[in-house]
C-alpha cells in the first residue's frame, strides 16, 4: 500500500478492526452494530441501507452510500406514529405517551419484520411540564416517555414532539383547569 493512488477529494481511510460509512449517522450506527456482533462487511452494508431507507432517508442522486450504486427499494416508507393516554392538562397528573414506527405508510405492520432496529433514538420535547425521558431508544419499534403535568397549570394548552429521522409528530394538550394570574399595579 506504498503508492495508493486515490482521484478524490476525500482521503483514503484505512481501519483494521471494520467501518462503516454513510450519509445519516443511524444507518452508520447500524452498520457497526452488526459488525461488533461479528456480521460481515455485506451484512453491514445491509443494515445501513435499510436503515437509510426504512426510516424514509434515502441517498440523493449521485450520492455515494456505502460504496454500492442504486438504490434499495424499501418502499412503503417507515411512519412515526405519537399516542397518550390523555389529551387534558390535568393538575399533578402523569401522561404516559408512546412513540411508534411499526406502520409504513401504506398502515401495514412492520413489527414482525425487524424493520427498526432496537436501540435508535427518538427525542422528546415539550412546552410545558416535565419529559422522562427526554430521549428513549427503541424497543420492537417504539419507545415511552412521560409527561408530568404541574400543580397548578398555568397555560392553556401544551405541546409534546417526537422526533425521528427529520419526522415530528406532535400532540397538542388542553388544559381542564386554568390558573388566571391579575395583574397588579402600583
Amino acid at each position: 500500500m506504498d503508492n495508493l493512488e486515490f482521484q478524490s477529494r476525500r482521503s483514503p481511510v484505512y481501519g483494521c478492526g471494520g467501518m462503516a460509512a454513510a450519509s445519516q449517522p443511524l444507518a452508520v450506527a447500524a452498520g457497526l452494530k452488526l459488525l461488533s456482533q461479528g456480521g460481515t462487511a455485506a451484512d453491514a452494508a445491509v443494515a445501513m441501507a435499510a436503515a437509510l431507507n426504512g426510516s424514509g432517508r434515502a441517498p440523493s442522486a449521485g450520492e455515494d452510500c456505502l460504496g454500492t450504486t442504486g438504490l434499495v427499494d424499501a418502499d412503503p416508507w417507515l411512519v412515526l406514529t405519537f399516542t397518550a393516554d390523555q389529551t387534558k392538562l390535568i393538575p399533578g397528573d402523569v401522561i404516559h405517551l408512546t412513540a411508534d414506527l411499526s406502520q409504513n405508510f401504506a398502515s401495514n405492520d412492520t413489527s414482525t419484520q425487524g424493520a427498526v432496529m432496537d436501540g435508535l433514538l427518538i427525542d422528546f420535547d415539550t412546552t410545558y411540564g416535565t419529559l422522562d425521558p427526554l430521549s428513549a431508544g427503541l424497543v420492537d419499534a417504539s419507545a415511552a416517555t412521560t409527561l408530568s403535568v404541574p400543580s397548578p397549570i398555568t397555560v392553556t394548552s401544551a405541546t409534546v414532539s417526537a422526533w425521528f429521522d427529520n419526522q415530528v409528530v406532535e400532540i397538542v394538550f388542553g388544559g381542564q383547569y386554568y390558573l388566571f394570574l391579575p395583574i397588579i399595579f402600583r
